[in-house]
């Protein structure tokens, strides 16, 4: 494919591409190289080489697969270990003599790329997305591989998302300075058979996503440090069936940033010098976990603020059926009626409902701001301290405390109870 959408302003064109099967590959078809879908192939992927995703000044790519998984058991979509995908949108800019060109000449010939600087240059957006046509039955549907030893970097404020009814199994590494990543388990539709405990969106421990804030430096003539120190990112992984599981080992960083800046000083230049260089922080970003089947996380989670005293990120976590969940009513006895909760406490179990957080794995992460969201009860199984600088929300019908040791709770902003209804008694009766 060679495919472009040029222009010298703008924010840069949508490319979109859907195919039976894909893979993003080192070694597939270039821009601009003929790649023939066979039908004597069988099951072959049209498979795409990383520069595909380089090409033409386009911002955003979206890539769908729509068949069932190969019979070698390969995936409908897989970004395959070993690729790095790296798009930088370039634009187009006056070439030398394009004054003296006659009226009529091609543009490509007026006009020559050229990379904006970061500080203009709007950065890509990556979609990798799964939608099973109608010929495929649960029994065949594949699902969507972000493989370990993959990457994606992006330029500051980036962003990835990944989308699936089936699993969404993501082991890569991803760059994004101040970016967002999201994950989204869509409902079945005509996969629908009931409950299925293997689907949801699972973290491997070779996961790395690096969403910290950054710098980005703003040219001037004077040569001051001036630009723009960008908050932590965020992370959204959100199950409408299923689990969310973070393996241990795999690393979520969505801390703020720092750097020195030449700032305007108070007294301007009649009582000193012009400027005063300075230490600016960002904030810590945001990571939301939500799924109706359960929650384990035992990744690495940072984000902290970028220098001392600047707000930290915010850790939200929820276990519900009430947030996105829905199915067929004749399907609904197919699912565990036990309660959702979340249960906070070292070497808890995991189990059809739960959410299971570690208060140690919080300690030095850098949050300032916890929700727990559940919709039966937020479980203390001993002592714990959640005690945050910024906001700490609970919510759930029922808060239970362990019999011995305490439990602190503590911040700016403390809230306690429920706004939803708890959906066990619900499920058990055959109800919505």
């Amino acid at each position: 494919l060679d495919l472009s959408a040029w222009g010298l302003a703008g924010s840069g064109g949508t490319l979109a591409l859907a195919a039976n099967r894909l893979r993003v590959a080192s070694g597939g078809a270039a821009p601009g190289v003929p790649q023939v879908a066979d039908p004597l192939a069988g099951d072959a992927p049209y498979v795409l080489d990383p520069a595909f995703f380089d090409q033409g000044s386009f911002r955003e790519y979206r890539v769908v697969a729509t068949g069932p998984r190969a019979t070698d058991g390969s995936e409908p979509l897989e970004v395959a270990a070993g690729a790095r995908l790296a798009p930088r949108q370039q634009r187009w800019r006056p070439a030398g003599g394009f004054a003296s060109l006659p009226t009529g000449t091609a543009p490509d010939s007026v006009f020559a790329a050229f990379l904006p600087p970061a500080d203009i240059r709007e950065a890509a957006s990556l979609a990798f997305g799964y939608a099973p046509h109608a010929g495929v039955a649960r029994a065949n549907a594949g699902d969507l591989r972000f493989a370990a030893g993959a990457a994606i970097d992006l330029d500051a404020g980036g962003r990835v998302d990944f989308t699936a009814p089936t699993r969404v199994l993501l082991d890569g590494a991803i760059t994004a300075p101040g970016g967002r990543v999201t994950a989204r388990l869509a409902a079945p539709g005509a996969l629908d058979e009931g409950f299925d405990p293997a689907v949801g969106i699972f973290v491997g421990s070779d996961a790395r996503f690096d969403l910290r804030g950054a710098f980005v430096p703003t040219a001037n003539d004077a040569g001051l440090r001036v630009g723009t120190v960008r908050d932590g990112g965020r992370v959204a992984l959100t199950a409408e069936r299923g689990r969310v599981e973070l393996a241990a080992g795999a690393l979520l960083d969505v801390s703020g940033a720092a750097a020195t800046l030449d700032l305007p000083s108070a007294g301007g230049q009649s009582s000193g010098p012009a400027v005063t260089p300075t230490l600016v922080g960002s904030r810590g970003g945001r990571v939301e976990l939500l799924a109706p089947e359960g929650l384990v996380v035992d990744a690495t989670l940072r984000g902290a603020g970028g220098a001392a005293g600047v707000e930290g990120g915010e850790l939200a976590l929820g276990v519900s059926r009430q947030r996105g969940f829905a199915a067929d009513p004749d399907d609904l006895p197919t699912f565990p009626a036990t309660p959702r909760e979340i249960v906070v406490g070292g070497g808890a179990a995991a189990g059809n409902g739960l959410g299971v957080l570690d208060p140690a794995r919080l300690a030095g992460s850098g949050f300032d701001s916890l929700t727990l969201q559940a919709d039966d009860a937020i479980r203390f199984t001993g002592a714990a301290n959640l005690a945050v600088r910024n906001r700490l929300v609970l919510q759930a019908p029922n808060l239970e405390a362990p019999a011995s040791g305490d439990v602190v709770l503590a911040g700016n902003y403390v809230a306690l109870g429920p706004q939803l209804r708890g959906t066990a008694a619900g499920l058990a009766s055959g109800g919505a």
